[in-house]
């Protein structure tokens, strides 16, 4: 089995990263500011990229150029994973139930869980006691 060069890998996550925010290939080629035959170059692994280009597609998707160049996500000495990333993101965007929800099941386990959503509502969604 024949191994991917490393300029194969960057295409397919460049590629991955593309899709993940809908746009096509001529979309994000025409907003680089380079022919679409070029940018498809690049997901296709037959193009060398520079560091600068690196750093701009990095700044535009919103990642590290870690995450480009070696496709984890570098956080810290830790270097957290990007599916830890992801779920750090849907855990931030949660309302407050949602982190009473989660941070029960990390400290209780699945029984909080059932206690947490036993519980009554009020209009506005805060937890009452019983």
């Amino acid at each position: 089995m024949e191994e991917q060069s490393v300029y194969s890998l960057f295409g397919q996550r460049l590629a991955a990263l593309r899709k993940e925010k809908g746009l096509s290939q001529a979309e994000l080629a025409k907003h680089l500011g380079m022919p679409q035959t070029t940018y498809s170059g690049y997901e296709a692994g037959n193009r060398r990229v520079t560091l600068e280009f690196i750093i701009r597609l990095a700044r535009f998707f919103s990642v590290s150029p870690t995450l480009l160049v070696m496709g984890e996500e570098f956080v810290s000495q830790d270097s957290m994973r990007l599916e830890e990333l992801a779920m750090i993101k849907k855990y931030r965007a949660l309302g407050r139930r949602g982190k009473e929800a989660v941070d029960r099941i990390l400290e209780g386990g699945a029984k909080a869980v059932v206690l947490l959503l036993d519980e009554p509502e009020d209009a506005e969604g805060n937890t009452r006691e019983r």
